[in-house]
Order: C-alpha cells, then sequence, then structure tokens
C-alpha cells in the first residue's frame, strides 16, 4: 500500500515539475507599436500606484491605454469594468495568451493512463488481481490524474511576453 501511495505522489509531483517553463519573452516596443500587439489580448499591469490589473485591452489611444478589467488588487483605485489607464502610468505590460491545445491533450491523455494503470496497480495490491470488489478505484484516479493532467497541460500551454514601453524616436 505503502508503494502505491508513493507511486502516485511521485508522478503528480514528475507531473508537475515538469510544468516549470522557462519565464516570460521580453521585447520592446514604442507606444505607437504597441495596439497591432495586444489589441483584444489580455494582458497584466503593475501600475505606478501599486495596483496590478488583469484584462482585456480594448484600445491603445495616443494617451491612454482602454481596458475591460477582470481581476484587480485595489477595487477602489480601478474596479471591474472598462477603465482608462493614462500612457504615463504604463511602463510595462504582460501579454497572456493560450495559443496551442498541445499541452492540455498530452496532459489528460497521460494523467487518464497513469490514473488508471495506477489505480489498476492499486486495487491488485490491495484486494488481489481478480478481485471485483474496488472496480471503481482505477476510474477515480484516472479521472482525477486526467484533471491534474489538463491544468499541468495548460500551464505549458500558456505564453507569456513582457513587453517594456521605450520612448518614441525624436
Amino acid at each position: 500500500m505503502t508503494y502505491v501511495a508513493f507511486l502516485l505522489v511521485s508522478l503528480m509531483a514528475l507531473g508537475q515539475g515538469t510544468l516549470s517553463a522557462a519565464g516570460p519573452k521580453q521585447i520592446e516596443l514604442r507606444w505607437s507599436e504597441l495596439a497591432p500587439r495586444i489589441a483584444g489580448e489580455e494582458v497584466a499591469l503593475l501600475l505606478p500606484n501599486g495596483v496590478r490589473i488583469q484584462g482585456e485591452v480594448i484600445a491603445v489611444r495616443p494617451d491612454e491605454l482602454a481596458i475591460q478589467v477582470k481581476k484587480t488588487s485595489n477595487r477602489q483605485v480601478y474596479a471591474k469594468g472598462q477603465a482608462s489607464i493614462p500612457r504615463s502610468s504604463v511602463s510595462t505590460v504582460e501579454l497572456k495568451m493560450l495559443r496551442r491545445v498541445r499541452g492540455r491533450v498530452i496532459g489528460s491523455v497521460v494523467g487518464v493512463i497513469a490514473g488508471l494503470a495506477a489505480g489498476v496497480l492499486l486495487v491488485s495490491v490491495k484486494y488481489g488481481v481478480e478481485s471485483g470488489e474496488a472496480g471503481w478505484v482505477p476510474f477515480v484516479t484516472g479521472a482525477a490524474a486526467g484533471t491534474l493532467g489538463y491544468y499541468g497541460g495548460r500551464a505549458l500551454d500558456r505564453q507569456s511576453t513582457l513587453i517594456k514601453i521605450v520612448p518614441e524616436a525624436p
């Protein structure tokens, strides 16, 4: 029984350990180059007053960034909903993208297979190979590991680009 528990914990830890992706890609853009890259995309901003907001970019205007705020660290300063962030407050933009589906598919499939195998092993060690008493265990472990695999794969599918705003050319 201890071996099976160790195996399950090891599989989950291995799955989580492989998810640590490299840091975000970093680029530099002028304000005038920003609109085509981030319009309609999910971004996160850390503003000079310490407020962190996340949301979808509505428009990049010459003097402000219009954003649909979905998450905020201070609802009194920037509540959820549409907001305009002054250009002078935006120095760095984190562009968050979920571009492909490969990691979620692979993570789910590998998770289900590993979970089923672990469940079968658990049942055979605990109850014996021919026992039908705990036939549900592989399905539960398969579903749980498949769910973990999906979320692990989703983390791999996320791409983040850090955009530093540089001054316009004279």
